[in-house]
């Protein structure tokens, strides 16, 4: 009954915050602190991959590690989608050295509904630490974790929405304060490079059969500078113009014809209308995976 009132009142204190970061930090003192665990990390998901959001104990260096689902004990967790123990690491293949004090690890997966959303990675520095008990405990103690994590993220995304929302009311604002075209257009690129959050972005206007680069804001270094033309027919923004329609390519290594930026990994391209007639173009550019913001 007593660790049942524990595992309640470490649940009760992981649900009391919105906060990802106070969320995740709680979960790691709860994991540390009531199960008496020297190395304790949390592993978030992000497409087929495993990544260290937070953790305590690690060896320097560790904390930078990449996973994919299936490698590693806590790989074998998120793939399987239950809790995964090697009473003796040295005796498990499938352990990767992180800290050079563990001698028994178990790895929770942290589910909403059937979806992994990280793992819960506990390590001791004792052999055969877990016994059943306390494994069925940091399980019910992963349930309440992988729904206070899944709360936090949906709170962390409503803001970011409103400040988005703000941002385009924002814009729309100055669109009929400021009468000054040039200035106009790099506050709607500062504007959109912040809100949402990409490398850069760039308006370019129609100048009879071409497209002539009027404002960008962002950290890309730019093939093309400000007032030059860019040829009919040539790259992503033609498409979106011609068809009208919001182009998005994810790989831009995957498209023959150039960026406007050197660092560019993904693009978003979007014509803008006016009466009627596709006259327009903004551009969101993002860095290559390795330079994204997280």
């Amino acid at each position: 009954m007593q660790k049942i009132s524990i595992l309640y009142d470490a649940s009760q204190a992981v649900l009391s915050t919105f906060e990802l970061d106070e969320v995740l930090q709680q979960i790691l003192t709860i994991a540390r602190d009531y199960f008496h665990l020297q190395n304790v990390a949390i592993l978030l998901r992000e497409k087929d991959q495993l990544y260290v959001r937070c953790q305590v104990g690690w060896d320097d260096g560790h904390d930078k590690v990449r996973l994919p689902i299936g490698k590693g004990i806590t790989g074998a967790a998120a793939q399987q989608k239950r809790p995964i123990y090697a009473a003796d690491v040295t005796k498990d293949a499938r352990y990767i050295l992180t800290a050079k004090n563990t001698r028994s690890e178990l790895a929770v997966p942290l589910m909403v509904r059937d979806h992994v959303v990280g793992v819960l990675d506990c390590q001791s520095e004792n052999l055969n630490h877990f016994d059943t008990e306390t494994t069925d405990l940091l399980a019910l103690f992963s349930t309440q974790a992988s729904m206070a994590l899944q709360n936090a993220r949906l709170y962390s995304l409503e803001r970011h929405r409103a400040s988005q929302l703000e941002a385009i009311n924002a814009i729309a604002q100055q669109m009929t304060a400021v009468l000054d075209l040039k200035e106009l257009l790099a506050k709607v690129c500062m504007r959109i490079q912040e809100a949402f959050q990409v490398c850069h972005v760039s308006v370019l206007l129609k100048d009879e059969e071409d497209l002539v680069l009027r404002a960008s804001h962002g950290k890309l270094t730019g093939h093309t500078p400000e007032g030059g033309r860019l040829p009919d027919g040539a790259g992503l923004w033609q498409q979106a113009l011609a068809a009208g329609k919001t182009i998005i390519e994810n790989d831009m290594k995957a498209v023959p014809d150039r960026s406007l930026y050197v660092e560019t990994g993904s693009s978003m391209c979007i014509p803008l209308v006016s009466f009627g007639q596709r006259k327009h173009r903004v551009r969101y550019a993002k860095c290559r995976a390795g330079d994204r913001r997280r």
